[in-house]
């Protein structure tokens, strides 16, 4: 009389491996866009952050900075009172081009682009 044997078929582990492969496909998806929806998100918030420290820069010195680097510094006023910092500049998330600042007259816009989606304010 023959002993059962113990153990798998070969056809029962490759339905495992491809299940397996078929498991982490969908979650390599899955963080992937996950992954892009939070660097979304961060320059979503870096640019209105941004557009704070420009709008408080153009409150206390009465004209808007000629470039965001303006908002790191220590100025003056007209008066020679000094202003600033008034934000830690954020770096742009990976892949994310840098932050972009530009005034026309009174009007000012910050933008980035990355992950096929481009942000701007205000």
């Amino acid at each position: 009389m023959r002993k059962a044997q113990r153990g798998f078929t070969v056809i029962e582990l490759a339905i495992v491996a491809a299940l397996v492969a078929l498991l982490a496909t969908v979650a390599v998806a899955i963080f992937t866009d996950v992954a892009a929806g939070a660097r979304i998100a961060k320059a979503q918030a870096d640019v209105r952050s941004l557009a704070t420290g420009v709008y408080a820069y153009a409150t206390q010195a009465g004209v808007l900075p000629s470039s965001l680097e303006e908002l790191t510094a220590v100025t003056t006023d007209a008066g020679g009172r000094p202003l600033g910092p008034f934000i830690v500049m954020p770096g742009a998330p990976r892949g994310w081009t840098p932050y972009r600042y530009s005034r026309t007259g009174d009007v000012f816009t910050i933008a980035a682009t990355g992950d096929g989606v481009t942000v701007s304010a205000p």
